[in-house]
């Protein structure tokens, strides 16, 4: 019994595991043009042409970090630079932090413009996520150039003590209306 149990938990947790990537979601422009995929993604932001730089995607949010093919920095880790596919992750604590995070991409033209637009894409990623998978379309493979996590910051929340002491603050305004009225 006991290890039947333990059995069907391993089931549920690899395939909560493998859910994961249940999420992909395909960014770009109309059929014949070049599309992204990143797993998981919640949605497709923003596509268009040319190497948006931080200015241009402040727009979006806060860049966290912004890397490419010979800098991998520590909030933001990517594999596949130059390529068609590979694997992103991000460090799970930005969450705390951020409400919600976008992961920029940019994709080399090769000198043919036309047929790479368009060739940057942001992609919201599901709340939550920490690693996963991006691939560009192979009819247009010219490989991964940069990449950058955008977030915007999460509304603070007031700690305990000092709603407490609002709320003292309050009885107090309170009681003294009170006193003024009798």
């Amino acid at each position: 019994m006991a290890k039947s149990i333990l059995t069907a938990s391993a089931v549920i947790l690899l395939a909560s595991a493998s859910a994961a990537y249940a999420d992909p979601i395909t960014c770009g422009g109309t059929s014949g043009t070049r599309t992204v995929t990143v797993s998981p993604g919640a949605s497709c932001v923003a596509s268009g042409l040319g190497n948006l730089g931080n200015p241009a995607l402040a727009a979006y949010g806060t860049v966290i970090e912004r890397d490419n093919a010979n800098n991998n920095g520590g909030l933001l880790s990517i594999t596949g630079e130059g390529r068609g596919s590979g694997t992103w992750s991000l460090d799970s604590s930005l969450w705390s932090t951020y409400s919600s995070i976008s992961m920029y991409f940019h994709f080399g033209n090769g000198g043919n413009v036309l047929a790479s637009n368009p060739d940057w894409f942001l992609v919201s990623l599901t709340s939550g996520a920490s690693s996963g998978l991006w691939s560009v379309d192979p009819a247009r493979r010219w490989g991964l150039s940069n990449i950058a996590i955008v977030g915007t910051r999460s509304a603070s929340v007031p700690e305990p003590g000092a709603l407490a002491l609002f709320g003292v603050g309050l009885a107090g305004l309170a009681l003294r209306r009170r006193r003024k009225a009798h």
